[in-house]
């Protein structure tokens, strides 16, 4: 995962020099590999390169934002909150497609909005700058702000051409009986039953979480475009991705767990840059089908199991303010116990282990001290014979003998119980 520093001062303060913030994630454990600075293209201003290991259980952070999430409460601040659409009725995106999802297993959700009077051209300067600065080619405006809310929020968004969805009804099924599809670069897939697919009725358009088709892809003609935000089964798209070998930062993301909660906010804000920059309209209302809504788990956490753990004691006090610094809703209990439930973008927390761990990143693996396990020393019997058993090698070895491990000698009838050693040849007895 990349992330430009100014980019990620849009979502949170950071007073402190790159190299100290790529210590600090370091240290939590999001392990910064390489610092690059760079200048941004139009003003000049000094900018820098964070390329950050992620690793497979924290696809939160696979976004500006939920880096800056981790950032926030590394430094006790704050992350500087979505700008909220007002919501209005589905109706107008309603009678231009329709969506159904015949498998909410492997799809729980699926959103949709539509732009209209779009005009196809290059991106501004600042967006190309910071695509490619985060290792993703620039190719035309409506393809490059799909791409950019993507890196921001860790949702993968894309965009169909409504023209070239000739029925208008999005339909999220599994392969089935299709067996070859398309994709955007120009490759034939050979499909399995179990391959999950967005169809135009019952015409495959996508390789759903994997990648578009190309037969619906915007194109320099398009005028109006169908954006998809949704959320994806992981075992399914990883299983899909890796038989065809077809890696994209879109599965790279669904494999690793992408927040069902965040697929209309995303939405919100690709049709806003569209609208901007692009010149299109918005059409009012998004339409949203949720059929399975993931249940949080509760989590109950002791601060004796903290103690026994960590061997530091974290007052449950201060477990509160760390554990809602990442989202975690917080309850106390009777005693020393607190009943937490983690936000659905952290697919990682399940036990109680879990949030210890989160407790140690945020306050500190310098802070643990190093202590030894105390042992009680047990004084055991003298071997007399092995102490003989080594006065006698080293004397021998002393005297220029030389140490030698033979084959254990066995009899013929016992090498006879291997069969097919010796192919019927009659076996030597040692």
């Amino acid at each position: 995962m990349k992330s430009t520093l100014n980019w990620l001062k849009e979502f949170v303060a950071v007073k402190m020099p790159p190299e100290r913030l790529a210590e600090l994630l370091t240290m939590a454990g999001l392990e910064v590999e390489s610092l690059t600075g760079l200048r941004e293209p139009e003003t000049n201003r000094e900018d820098w390169v964070f390329e950050i290991g992620v690793t497979p259980n924290r696809g939160d952070c696979l976004g500006v934002r939920g880096i800056a999430r981790e950032v926030a409460a590394l430094t006790g601040g704050s992350v500087k909150p979505a700008p909220v659409i007002s919501r209005v009725k589905a109706a107008a995106v309603a009678k231009r497609v329709t969506v159904s999802i015949r498998n909410s297993r492997l799809c729980p959700r699926y959103s949709v909005r539509v732009v209209d009077g779009i005009q196809i051209g290059p991106s501004p300067a600042w967006l190309r700058f910071r695509l490619e600065a985060c290792g993703i080619r620039a190719i035309n405006n409506i393809v490059d702000i799909t791409n950019y809310v993507m890196l921001e929020t860790g949702q993968p968004l894309h965009a169909f051409d409504i023209d070239l969805l000739p029925s208008r009804q999005i339909v999220v099924r599994t392969a089935g009986s299709s067996t070859k599809f398309t994709t955007l670069d120009g490759a034939q897939r050979e499909l399995v039953a179990g391959d999950l697919l967005i169809c135009d009725g019952d015409v495959p358009v996508a390789l759903a979480g994997v990648m578009g088709g190309m037969d619906s892809e915007v194109r320099e003609s398009t005028k109006s475009v169908l954006l998809e935000s949704a959320n994806f089964d992981a075992t399914a798209i990883r299983r899909t991705a890796k038989r065809l070998g077809l890696h994209s930062e879109a599965s790279h993301r669904f494999e690793r767990g992408v927040d069902p909660g965040g697929t209309v906010a995303a939405l919100d804000r690709a049709a806003a840059m569209l609208v901007e920059l692009t010149g299109g309209a918005a059409v009012p209302g998004v339409l949203d089908r949720y059929p399975r809504r993931p249940k949080p788990p509760n989590i109950v956490l002791s601060e004796e199991r903290v103690a026994k753990l960590l061997g530091i004691t974290i007052d449950a006090r201060h477990a509160e303010r760390l554990l809602q610094s990442l989202d975690i809703k917080t309850k106390r209990r009777a005693g020393k116990a607190i009943s937490c439930s983690p936000p659905p973008s952290r697919t990682d927390l399940t036990r109680e282990a879990d949030l210890i761990e989160e407790l140690a990143r945020l306050h500190g693996y310098d802070k643990i001290p190093a202590t030894l396990p105390r042992l009680r020393p047990s004084g055991g019997a003298k071997d007399e014979r092995l102490s003989r058993e080594r006065s006698v090698r080293a004397f021998l070895a002393g005297e220029g003998f030389v140490e030698v491990i033979n084959l254990p000698f066995t009899s013929e009838n016992l090498n006879r119980t291997f069969t097919g050693l010796w192919e019927g040849a009659a076996a030597p007895a040692a």
